[in-house]
């Protein structure tokens, strides 16, 4: 089994830069460090997968509100 690997804020926001039109978009322009670190301290840390994960979560969501099928 593979060991996690967790990402930082740098990181977390190159995932959102790579994912821009793909749900990254709300990473790049919505996360500041305080958040990632207050998210930190709430959640536990982040892996990468996640960050994918959360990038395909907020596109759907967009996909949702705009009514596309």
């Amino acid at each position: 089994m593979s060991k996690k690997h967790y990402v930082g804020y740098e990181e977390f926001i190159r995932i959102g830069k790579s994912m821009y039109n793909k749900g990254g978009d709300v990473i790049v322009e919505c996360w500041d460090r305080k958040q990632f670190d207050e998210y930190i301290a709430e959640f536990g840390k982040i892996t990468a997968r996640k960050t994918y994960v959360m990038c395909e979560n907020y596109h759907q969501q967009e996909i949702d509100e705009a009514g596309y099928f």
